[in-house]
């Protein structure tokens, strides 16, 4: 539902299907996609993905205690996101951290150079918040992926355009003088042999550039 590239969306559609019918009482084997995910969920295989990223949530802001405020919030979202309302707003490991954050959250702003990459579909960290950090960063360059719903972009897409301009970043770091646009060519979304097939594969990399120039 996050990739418009036809090896997942073919992968979602299994599993969507695959869940259906285990609703409806019938026994049914897993297809691959929804073994990956269960494996995520259900067990410690894959903890090196989503631990960090629990750690980084976790430890930047801290999260209500109480049950009951995430229950509140799932039920307040139904009336305007009936399906990812409640998927979003339900309770995270955050409620639980045994960890008080540090610090003070960080202050985004500045002139610092960065090169920032999104897609305008992108259903996890949305173009909307791409732009803002754009204006924030007033140093920053935003390369923009149109017509496109991907999450993982830079070496996993597939996309030429973005992949040569952020390798010519990473070999020079000179940043564009302009923000720059890549049209989200069709041969983009072609299937990659499977490598990025399977979510969380483990064996998705980025091209390599020939040198890279230390920041």
């Amino acid at each position: 539902m996050g990739d418009d590239r036809e090896e997942n969306r073919a992968a979602f559609t299994a599993t969507m299907e695959a869940l259906r019918r285990a609703a409806r009482g019938a026994g049914v084997a897993a297809p691959p996609a929804l073994r990956q995910t269960l494996r995520f969920l259900l067990t410690g295989d894959l903890s090196h993905y989503g631990s960090p990223a629990a750690a980084i949530m976790c430890g930047d802001r801290a999260a209500p205690r109480d049950p009951e405020t995430y229950w509140r919030d799932i039920e307040r979202s139904r009336r305007r996101h009936p399906l990812f309302g409640p998927l979003t707003g339900n309770i995270s490991p955050c409620a639980f951290w045994p960890h008080k954050p540090r610090e003070a959250p960080p202050t985004i702003g500045g002139h610092h150079p960065a090169l920032l990459v999104s897609a305008t579909g992108d259903t996890a960290t949305t173009y909307r918040g791409g732009q803002a950090m754009r204006r924030l960063l007033t140093g920053s360059r935003l390369l923009t992926l149109r017509d496109t719903i991907a999450h993982g972009i830079y070496g996993e897409y597939g996309d030429p355009c973005v992949d040569d301009k952020v390798n010519a970043y990473l070999e020079t770091g000179a940043l564009p003088a302009t923000d720059q646009t890549c049209e989200g060519a069709p041969q983009a979304r072609r299937s990659r042999s499977g490598r990025c097939a399977a979510l969380f594969s483990r064996t998705c990399s980025a091209p390599r550039p020939r040198r890279v120039r230390r920041l």
